[in-house]
């Protein structure tokens, strides 16, 4: 993984999880993305979200906050 920007210790955190081995998530811009290149649905336990066929999420933790946020991107 290429990273051009520092990378925050939640993203560490992400990446050394069962969510960060079994998934191939990408650091843009803040946000930890995924896209489901697979031909299934899939389901990332950390989170307790499914990710269709084609569909990409983007997961944010902002300093101070308690809760990380899930955003689903446009295709």
């Amino acid at each position: 993984m290429l990273i051009s920007e520092p990378m925050p210790i939640w993203m560490a955190a992400l990446l050394a999880s069962d969510a960060g081995n079994e998934f191939a998530w990408q650091w843009r811009s803040g946000r930890a993305v995924y896209t489901n290149h697979g031909t299934e649905c899939e389901r990332i336990e950390a989170f307790g979200l499914e990710v269709r066929r084609g569909e990409s999420v983007a997961v944010t933790w902002i300093p101070g906050d308690t809760a990380y946020t899930v955003e689903r991107l446009a295709a």
